[in-house]
């Protein structure tokens, strides 16, 4: 075993000799590319070397391929430093903040629902003392938004048991604000009645589907049970209040029961006691705190193979975090996807910065969604 290892060890020396050459040439390549102004991705480049490669090392053409896709990424990283500073660069940069977000304190706030909705309870954990709209929908609180009835904008977009909020997703790709902020609130479902009902003799369940979802263990054990959806839990405990049904029940937060005088008929009924959703703060001008330290964007990559590996191991040769990758359908297309992707960095950083402009100027489809803070 040691003399392979010796042996192995010698090899490496030599490749990473080789390598240190290599990346030496990468270097001056992308000078070459900075003088004349040229792009550095040279993708036909890339297809005449594995092919190349394949030809020599037919067995091993698959794990070239794969090597090499990692190679062409760092020699790209590399030749990204060299090159000038561009208008994407500079849209990004305007957006640097030198305040913290615990400064936007009195903020008015859009969130769905009414008081005492899931999304009340985290815009006040939020903010110190925000100034609370209330609207139907989503897409309600996009709107109010972008036409600047409220600053700042509070949705749920994914739960840890449920998963996530698809249109919230949706309307981040189709309108124009960014996310500044994202908060995790802990959930605890209760289940509520009227003051005169009997947990034995409810008949109907009424609550958001994504609280359903999360309750969907316990509402399993209730026999010939029915489950309304309604459009918030908040709104839905409102409703209750306002029935005379001693038989209908809603699933809402304990604010939900002291606020419209219901009765708490179980508690802590969600699949698992671990139970937290994601809320973002959207804003209409895209505005980076100090403290920022995810990014999100969308993306849609070319429909080939190794185009998403190829993504991936640029921030892999940046050394940066992948937190989460999220696919989502391209309405009207045929099977056809963009990528939600969220990892760690602040665009105060070079290398950062240039990878989002090559990611812009070099995709079908991309779109920045904010550096954020994580309150």
């Amino acid at each position: 075993m040691e003399s392979f290892r010796r042996k192995i060890d010698a090899i490496d020396d030599k490749i990473a000799d080789l390598f240190a050459k290599r990346l030496e040439l990468s270097r001056q390549i992308g000078k070459e590319k900075q003088k004349n102004a040229q792009n550095i991705n040279d993708y036909n480049r890339e297809k005449a070397i594995i092919a190349r490669l394949a030809k020599e090392f037919p067995e091993d053409k698959d794990i070239l391929n794969r090597l090499y896709q990692t190679i062409f990424s760092i020699s790209k990283s590399l030749q990204r430093d060299l090159t000038r500073t561009c208008d994407y660069e500079d849209f990004l940069l305007q957006s640097l903040s030198n305040t913290d977000f615990t400064s936007a304190t009195k903020a008015k706030v859009g969130v769905q629902g009414s008081e005492g909705s899931y999304g009340y309870l985290a815009a006040k954990e939020i903010f110190a003392n925000p100034s609370i709209n209330y609207y139907e929908s989503f897409e309600d609180i996009f709107a109010s938004v972008n036409k600047g009835e409220c600053e700042f904008g509070v949705l749920p977009i994914e739960n840890s048991i449920y998963g996530e909020v698809n249109e919230v997703y949706d309307l981040l790709d189709k309108n124009n604000s960014y996310i500044v902020a994202d908060f995790k609130l802990e959930i605890n479902h209760y289940l509520l009645g009227k003051e005169s009902s009997n947990i034995s003799e409810i008949k109907e369940v009424l609550s958001h589907y994504q609280a359903l979802g999360q309750c969907r263990d316990y509402l399993s054990k209730i026999p010939n049970i029915k489950i309304t959806s309604s459009q918030n839990t908040a709104l839905a405990a409102k409703y209750l209040a306002l029935s005379e049904r001693d038989d209908l029940a809603c699933i809402g937060s304990k604010e939900c029961a002291d606020l419209y005088g219901l009765k708490i008929l179980d508690e802590n009924i969600q699949n698992n006691q671990a139970n937290y959703t994601r809320f973002i703060v959207i804003k209409k001008d895209m505005e980076v705190y100090k403290d920022a330290r995810i990014i999100s964007i969308i993306i849609e990559v070319a429909n080939k193979p190794g185009a998403l590996f190829d993504l991936i191991g640029k921030f892999a040769a940046l050394g940066l975090n992948l937190i989460r990758i999220e696919s989502r359908p391209i309405a009207g297309s045929k099977f056809d996807f963009r990528f939600y992707l969220n990892f760690e960095g602040n665009i105060k950083d070079n290398k950062t910065r240039k990878l989002l402009s090559e990611l812009h100027n070099s995709n079908e489809y991309f779109s920045f969604l904010g550096n954020y803070v994580e309150v």
